[in-house]
């Protein structure tokens, strides 16, 4: 269909860091709303304005996750679509490009997001140059990792770009007989300059296709449209509660060298605990509280979200009676992060800026008039002194505290 010649766009993501980072990366204005229970906000982008939805479905069914991607990017006429996925590939990402393709304005899928390492040649995605399926970044799925794109998205009708292909310039010839035809153009990339290829070529003409990747791919498009991510304000926090629900062992090595460096009143949840009901709760308190699922226990993939569910209970139970207008909370992880803010009563964040990285900065909305300062980033993200830096950018450098405890059990 036609579109005027205004650049308003809409986000659409699984889950909500991803949703946090692809609105900050094409800039402000921009609020990202939280669906959920059925309730889609009817609100669009106008013109130069980015509305991000987070639909919370990377480990629904697929016919839910389908259907929810295409009523909300069938709602809302935005100028420009963007579909975050998961650039690991996790979630129901077959279905959500199903979704984008049957909206009728073409489909550019490129997940790669080259400053990770994490690339697609030959159709394989790839990760430090070994194959994703290679790779243990799965080990908390409860299935096998994709071996190739054309794998990944199933019966889709699929034409694979070369990486000869996308750098001779043949891909806009090649997205115009795809959207023709109804099939899904998926394109490998290296760099950030494929990457640029690929966003130049959906999003350049009067009729820009949906496009569906990882942050490589929207900070690639912000080049085509001349945008660019406000930078974080840094707005000191009289007190922080950092909470990490991700299971990468990235965000458990960061976990550990905040504590050795700032000592944190810090709090390890039993995965086992939590699960039977016996975790006990605990307290945010001093300046800097920083609570975790602990990581040396191995749990059953399918006990995943019950155990982030219980894990966000017990912090939302912790932040009873806390002044939240003095508190920043910290979240790494997606699942965690939402099921936190639904506890919360949070029905949007308004995106202040991001610091890149994925961390995004921003003030999240309650339906009771709150407004509690956030930060987003997810969990596979960063070297390991990245969160020991932005604690210490938001806040002075708290005095120590108590040891390392258990959340009252073992």
């Amino acid at each position: 269909m036609k579109r005027g010649p205004g650049r308003g766009i809409l986000v659409v993501a699984d889950d909500l860091s991803g949703a946090a980072e692809t609105a900050a990366v094409f800039g402000i204005p921009s609020r990202v709303h939280l669906v959920s229970d059925g309730y889609v906000p009817q609100v669009g982008p106008p013109d130069d304005v980015v509305a991000a939805f987070d639909l919370d479905t990377r480990y629904s069914r697929s016919s839910v996750a389908e259907e929810a991607f295409r009523a909300v990017l069938s709602a809302h006429d935005a100028t420009r679509a963007f579909v975050k996925v998961d650039s690991l590939l996790r979630g129901n990402v077959a279905a959500v490009t199903r979704a984008a393709l049957d909206v009728g304005r073409g489909v550019v899928f490129s997940p790669a997001l080259p400053s990770t390492g994490r690339t697609v040649v030959n159709g394989v995605p790839l990760v430090a140059s070994v194959p994703l399926s290679a790779t243990p970044l799965w080990q908390s799925e409860d299935h096998a990792p994709p071996v190739s794109v054309s794998a990944l998205l199933g019966e889709l009708p699929v034409r694979l770009v070369s990486l000869v292909e996308l750098r001779s310039g043949a891909l806009p010839a090649i997205l115009g007989r795809a959207r023709r035809e109804g099939v899904v153009v998926a394109a490998d990339a290296e760099t950030a300059s494929d990457l640029a290829i690929v966003a130049g070529a959906a999003w350049s003409g009067d009729e820009p296709a949906v496009l569906v990747g990882s942050r490589g791919l929207a900070e690639a498009a912000t080049m085509t449209l001349g945008m660019g991510a406000a930078s974080a304000p840094r707005e000191r926090s009289a007190r922080i509660l950092v909470v990490v629900g991700s299971a990468d062992a990235a965000a458990h090595r960061q976990f550990e060298r905040l504590s050795a460096d700032l000592e944190p009143a810090a709090v390890h949840q039993s995965p086992a605990s939590l699960l039977d009901g016996s975790a006990g709760g605990f307290r945010v308190e001093g300046s800097l509280t920083a609570v975790r699922i602990s990581p040396d226990e191995r749990i059953a993939p399918n006990a995943s979200h019950e155990l982030a569910d219980r894990f966000a209970a017990g912090v939302a139970d912790a932040l009873e009676g806390v002044d939240l207008s003095e508190l920043t909370i910290v979240l790494i992880g997606g699942e965690t992060a939402r099921l936190l803010l639904d506890r919360l009563g949070v029905r949007h964040v308004d995106v202040q800026g991001t610091d890149g990285g994925g961390i995004v900065f921003g003030v999240a909305a309650t339906e009771d008039g709150r407004r509690i300062r956030i930060v987003t980033r997810p969990g596979s993200f960063g070297d390991d002194d990245q969160l020991s830096a932005l604690v210490r950018s938001i806040a002075p450098i708290p005095t120590p505290s108590s040891p390392a405890r258990e959340g009252e059990s073992a």
